[in-house]
């Protein structure tokens, strides 16, 4: 009965160390879930982050596009407008010569018909 009880004590104290060696090993495997979580959320935030930044660039570049193509639209009207003016001008020119070239006439004829008179 002695030796049965030295028996029975081994194996309380061997399942004893068993337990003590499995709750060892839950702590770790806790310890890596927690570890393991905490990086999943972390990597969660870090795309949630990239993504609102990747929106926000992307709507950035389609306002700066639009932009752009006001501008060049802006431009396209400059340039037709420079084009317009510049023709104007040149039509201007040529209606003030031929004012001068009338005026002249009308002077000559002027002086013609008072040396005629005279």
């Amino acid at each position: 009965m002695v030796d049965e009880l030295k028996n029975i004590k081994s194996d309380n104290s061997n399942l004893n160390k068993e337990r003590n060696e499995f709750a060892k090993y839950n702590k770790e495997l806790l310890n890596l879930k927690n570890k393991l979580s905490n990086e999943r959320n972390e990597a969660i935030e870090k795309f949630a982050l990239a993504s609102s930044t990747t929106e926000a660039l992307q709507r950035e570049i389609d306002n700066l596009n639009k932009q752009i193509e006001k501008e060049a639209q802006n431009f396209i009207k400059l340039e037709n407008d420079k084009d317009s003016i510049k023709s104007n001008i040149e039509k201007t020119k040529q209606e003030n010569k031929q004012n001068e070239d009338n005026i002249k006439a009308l002077r000559n004829e002027k002086k013609t018909l008072i040396t005629e008179r005279n």
